[in-house]
């Protein structure tokens, strides 16, 4: 009685371990479904950017940093609100006041130095509109900025994500008609796709002649007439990996 107890559970053990490794091996399996191709899809489209981030930087040198900081602040204020003038509202500036003593605070300080502090009042300004960010350019051209004026030009959130899902489409059908003429040497079809992989996509590309993401214009500082702000196109470039399975 135990013997034969014995054999149908190592039968039942036995089927059940054959059942399972059917499952897993499926033999029955047509061997053109496991066939497959892998293709990288690319596509770029472009688009004038319509989001110029201005970062204009004042100074003020003085032997005191509180007399530094107020003159510069003095400065900045008035930028600011020349700024508010033209339609630049708060939410889209934020500003920064710094201070340095290179005999004092460098990375590594300088003894010979001169004992004097350098205030910085930095503006930030984020706009959304040509036409606005030409009438700030043409008025920051006016003032004691440090450093360049030429502001930053990339693209909005918005128009980003709606370049991105253009691209993502183009790049899509560019993959599968690679794969398509890849296939057709060997006399197979695709089937169905098997898995997407989409890595990061490539990002705007440098204008030509200038640093990346950023305008130009024709500026002298010497000249009355104001810079012209030219912005041109950017590229974004999309790249994703797509598997297609063989008929």
């Amino acid at each position: 009685m135990i013997l034969k107890l014995n054999l149908k559970v190592f039968i039942l053990a036995l089927i059940l371990v054959i059942v399972g490794m059917l499952a897993v091996w499926r033999p029955w399996k047509d061997e053109a479904d496991t066939r497959q191709i892998t293709t990288n899809g690319e596509a770029t489209v472009s688009r004038a950017p319509d989001e110029f981030v201005f970062s204009p930087v004042y100074e003020k040198v003085s032997e005191d940093s509180k007399t530094a900081v107020r003159e510069v602040t003095v400065v900045g204020n008035e930028i600011l609100a020349k700024l508010r003038e033209l339609g630049v509202v708060d939410d889209q500036m934020t500003t920064s006041v710094t201070t340095n003593n290179d005999r004092v605070y460098a990375f590594e300080p300088n003894a010979d130095a001169p004992n004097e502090y350098h205030a910085l009042y930095s503006i930030t300004a984020t706009l959304n509109d040509l036409t606005l960010a030409q009438s700030v350019l043409d008025y920051l051209a006016t003032t004691p900025v440090l450093y360049a004026i030429t502001p930053q030009s990339t693209f909005s959130t918005k128009t980003r994500k709606a370049l991105e899902d253009e691209a993502r489409k183009l790049a899509l059908a560019d993959a599968r008609e690679r794969a398509e003429d890849s296939v057709a040497a060997i006399g197979a079809r695709l089937g169905k796709v098997i898995t997407i992989s989409e890595p990061s996509w490539g990002g705007p590309v440098p204008l030509m002649g200038a640093p990346e993401g950023v305008g130009t214009a024709n500026l002298d500082s010497n000249a009355s007439a104001s810079p012209e702000l030219l912005i041109g196109e950017q590229d974004l470039t999309y790249t994703i990996s797509v598997t297609f399975a063989l008929k």
